[in-house]
């Protein structure tokens, strides 16, 4: 809220009911009580010091008594930075409040040059108070006609409404003819504080009837006008007017996008006949309207009714449900003087405030003044309904207007009587008056008071010298006993309270109530604030949260959600329903709930730097796509800006590996770079990576679904890690280097024994044993993978039932190597089974059928596992499905790996082979025309050409 607190109280004013000297009176009745008091408690009777206890009790509680009881009038003033002379003193002309406190003021000046009614500079002056007390300046030039700045009368056609961050709905009418009020078309532009106009749309045309006295908010004696309501300041607003050219009254919601477009959603029409000329528009507990109206009739039906109450619930985006009869009366002669109604802030539902005059029968001039007080729900039920006689100091030939307080009561005000001086008598829930305080209208031209949460009400005053000010009214809070600070009597206590310190690592924030409830849809927000800044930490649903003895609300809280620092939360109205009414109750402000974190020292392992990939929503990849070069850097900039803060990490941690940067099925990659930490109280790679994928695939829970640019991430994709082949396989990669190392030694060892030999076979032989092997898992691991490598055929598949044992036989055969049977040749170690000796035939023909085996057999499967692993990259890596059946253990990580080796395998092999075959056939082209194999090539001996076919 404001703090008003800087400001010295310039006044007092006082009841004998909360006299602002009772608590010195109490202090004096100390100081003469005390000797008498101090004189029973030393006595040695027990009973007078039994007294002397009791006295003591009593003064210290009369001591203490709360001081909230004295209200108290300060002024808030303020100098502008520039004047316009001193026949254009700044007036406040409206007032507005966001709901973290922040107040926004229009300021107007006379321009007297115009005398067309009150005319105004026309320029829309904004005058935003700060909850600091600071205050800026905004004067706009909104670029519409000049009519837009003057009031004729009780008719006004510029009007300003505060809708979500720093975006302002300002009402204005534009016309085609000045002069003729039937060619007046209102409409609605949203602008941000800087004055640039986001959108603009019609509202719809003015009504003019120059005899029908129907309005809103009981102001009876002015024409047929139009209210906009807001409720939920995230979703638009809702505008209701009669329908020019009938009596109709019509209603249509309006929905602002965070960009400032905005789009017509629902209508509706209320028929004439239903009300007389009283209604009132209210928002409800649900971030939904309700339209309440009234009818009276002069029936002569006896016992029938002459006055009714009806109310019409308007659901978000939906259409209106049927009227509800809220209230009959049958009394003869009533008029309805006036309808106010609101939400019912110390209990549950809604009430209405009917002001009925009763003529006396006899025709005397004796009339029946008094108030119908009424508390609905959405249901229609009624839990309560009083009369409430009038009070005589309340003047019955004045028109008196109802504002609802926050905590209780209600003020009866005349402001809009023209009269020197304004009053506003305050009541209790009973309608006994509490106390009463008046304010010079001459102070303000259009008094237009507002109540802020904390049960401040703020009147406007004009001062000279080009200064304007607020008179700071602190009402009493008839139901202070309840209020625990969360401007909310619902609220018991929570965890943490306001203003404590807790650790970071707390599992879950507590909502204590006094009533039970159920849990509903609202949302708990917690927010972070960091230079003046706030972020978004966590959304949770109501329904998401768990319930102990129907009145405490758990809420689990992210292990990413708290760190260092200053947080506060705020609870959506309809967080939770009341469990006996089953209506939504009222939520908490923002920075109403504060507190402070304090950060659990941890230390962090020294971590290497990694990159890992994130992937843009569709849409998200045409807004990127459709950006230049320059704008596209600027979205990356922007994008890790955002990511760091959900981290909480500086922002150098994280770059952009554009090299990576991929397109597939029309979504974009983005290849991030995380840098490693250097210091143990930082954040290492590990966890920062972990936060990232958890707030990505909780996107719509986390600061990820609100940033204007994180907003763009696929939620399903997460955040995937480049994978570390050696913390995943460094065991099997272990036992490969073993195994190579131990064909090292064999290799040696038998080079030593026998230098003639082939001091190659070992590794050879060890190369065709491991591609057997990879060969044989890959069929069995990963065949199955992708159906498309495989071209299914009726007819083999008959085949090779019928002839299952012979294609079994040469499917074992075609998994051989022939190329393998010239290590039986190749002299190892000097070892007889290794030396058999060939013929020159069988040579020749273990040459060829490699040859063939190469063609028909390693290029294919070659192909075959290239393209698996094409498929395996765009269809696992990119589209996420490695990893997430990883998370879910359906997937091992041999079965990531074995494609990859034997890729690897049968490429070395294959190369091995075709560099072979290619020297034995130039070595045979140096030594003879006709190509040849040579003989002992394996065991390095002397080569020699072979003429004619022998047998082995």
């Amino acid at each position: 809220m404001t703090d008003f607190s800087k400001n010295k109280p310039v006044t007092q004013w006082s009841d004998p009911l909360y006299s602002a000297t009772r608590p010195k009176i109490f202090k004096s009745v100390f100081d003469i009580m005390s000797p008498y008091i101090l004189g029973e408690l030393r006595s040695s009777n027990s009973q007078n010091r039994f007294i002397g206890v009791l006295l003591l009790f009593i003064i210290t509680i009369l001591c203490s008594y709360p001081i909230c009881t004295v209200a108290q009038t300060r002024t808030f003033s303020y100098h502008e930075k520039f004047g316009y002379g001193p026949e254009s003193q700044p007036l406040i002309w409206k007032q507005s409040v966001y709901e973290d406190g922040m107040i926004v003021l229009r300021v107007a000046r006379r321009n007297h040059a115009l005398t067309d009614g009150i005319c105004f500079l026309e320029m829309l002056s904004l005058r935003i108070i700060h909850p600091n007390g600071t205050v800026d300046e905004l004067d706009i030039n909104l670029k519409i006609q000049s009519f837009n700045y003057c009031k004729r009368g009780n008719a006004e056609y510029l009007d300003f409404y505060l809708i979500i961050n720093d975006q302002i709905l300002v009402t204005y009418h534009n016309a085609t003819d000045p002069n003729d009020e039937n060619t007046y078309e209102e409409w609605g532009m949203i602008i941000d504080f800087d004055g640039n106009v986001k959108s603009k749309i019609s509202l719809g045309f003015k009504y003019v009837e120059e005899n029908v006295k129907y309005n809103f908010k009981a102001l009876s004696e002015l024409k047929p006008s139009r209210e906009i309501l807001i409720n939920n300041k995230r979703d638009g607003f809702l505008r209701i007017a009669v329908i020019k050219g009938s009596r109709n009254t019509g209603w249509k919601q309006f929905k602002v996008g965070l960009n400032g477009i905005i789009t017509g959603l629902t209508d509706g029409i209320i028929e004439s006949e239903n009300f007389s000329n009283l209604l009132y528009d209210i928002i409800t507990t649900y971030e939904g309207y309700a339209i309440v109206f009234a009818n009276t009739t002069a029936a002569t039906v006896p016992l029938s009714p002459r006055l009714e109450l009806f109310v019409i619930f308007i659901s978000d985006h939906k259409m209106a449900h049927a009227s509800l009869l809220l209230y009959q009366n049958q009394l003869p002669n009533l008029t309805l003087n006036s309808l106010f109604c609101d939400i019912y802030y110390i209990r549950t539902g809604y009430q209405c405030i009917l002001t009925i005059n009763q003529q006396d029968p006899s025709g005397s001039n004796l009339e029946n003044l008094f108030d119908v007080k009424i508390n609905f729900l959405s249901s229609g039920s009624i839990p309560s309904l009083t009369t409430i006689k009038r009070s005589s100091e309340v003047n019955a030939t004045q028109n008196w207007d109802v504002m609802f307080l926050p905590f209780g009561g209600y003020i009866l005000t005349n402001a809009n009587e023209r009269s020197d001086d304004i009053i506003y008598h305050i009541l209790d829930e009973n309608g006994t008056k509490s106390s009463t305080f008046m304010e010079s209208k001459s102070a303000n031209e259009n008094p237009s008071a507002i109540i802020l949460l904390n049960n401040t009400l703020l009147i406007p005053k004009t001062e000279s010298n080009n200064t304007w000010a607020l008179t700071c009214v602190d009402l009493p809070k008839l139901s202070a006993g309840k209020d625990n600070g969360y401007y909310n009597v619902n609220v018991r206590s929570t965890f943490p309270e306001i203003n404590a310190s807790v650790n970071s690592d707390i599992p879950n924030v507590v909502i204590d109530f006094y009533d039970p409830v159920e849990l509903s849809d609202g949302r708990l927000l917690i927010y972070q604030l960091s230079n003046e800044e706030k972020i978004l930490r966590q959304i949770t649903l109501g329904r998401n949260c768990s319930l102990t003895d129907d009145k405490s609300v758990i809420v689990e809280i992210f292990n990413t959600t708290f760190d260092e620092g200053i947080y506060f939360i705020e609870m959506d109205t309809n967080f939770v329903i009341s469990y006996a009414y089953k209506e939504p109750l009222l939520g908490i402000h923002e920075n109403v709930w504060h507190f402070n974190v304090e950060k659990i020292k941890k230390e962090y392992d020294i971590t290497t730097s990694t990159t890992g990939l994130l992937r843009l929503t569709t849409r998200g990849t045409k807004r990127f796509t459709n950006l230049s070069e320059s704008e596209r850097e600027q979205f990356l900039n922007n994008l890790l800006v955002e990511l760091a803060d959900t981290c909480l990490i500086s922002q150098d941690r994280l770059k952009i590996d554009k090299v990576a940067q991929v397109v597939t099925n029309e979504q974009q990659i983005i290849s991030i770079r995380i840098e490693e930490n250097k210091e143990k109280d930082e954040k290492d790679v590990v966890s920062i990576i972990n936060e990232l994928n958890f707030t990505i695939t909780h996107k719509f829970r986390t600061h990820i679904g609100q940033g204007q640019f994180t907003k763009a991430i696929e939620q399903t994709y997460g955040f995937i890690p480049a994978r570390n082949l050696w913390q995943e396989y460094k065991w099997k990669f272990i036992a490969m280097i073993l195994a190579i190392i131990l064909l090292l030694v064999l290799s040696t060892l038998a080079y030593i024994k026998e230098k003639k030999g082939n001091k190659f076979a070992i590794f050879q032989l060890g190369l065709f044993i491991l591609d057997l092997v990879m060969d044989v898992l890959f069929v069995t691991y990963n065949a199955d993978n992708f159906p498309e490598l495989k071209t299914p055929s009726p007819e083999f598949n008959r085949w090779f039932t019928d002839n299952r044992k012979v294609a079994s036989i040469f499917t074992i055969l075609s998994g051989a190597d022939v190329e393998v049977l010239n290590i039986l040749q190749s002299n190892i170690a000097g070892l007889k089974f290794f030396q058999a000796p060939f013929s020159n035939s069988a040579k020749t023909k273990i040459f060829w059928i490699s040859c063939l085996n190469i063609i028909a057999e390693d290029i294919p499967q070659l192909i075959i596992q290239a393209f698996y692993k094409f498929l395996n990259y765009n269809d696992a890596i990119i589209n996420n499905i490695l990893y997430r059946q990883r998370a879910s253990k359906t997937l091992t990580y041999e079965d990531d790996i074995i494609p990859m080796l034997t890729l690897t395998s049968t490429t070395l092999n294959l190369t091995i082979n075709v560099i072979g075959r290619l020297y034995q056939i130039t070595i045979s082209m140096l030594h003879t025309n006709q190509i040849l194999p040579i003989r002992n090539i394996n065991n390095n001996r002397n080569l020699e050409m072979v003429q004619g076919d022998n047998d082995t």
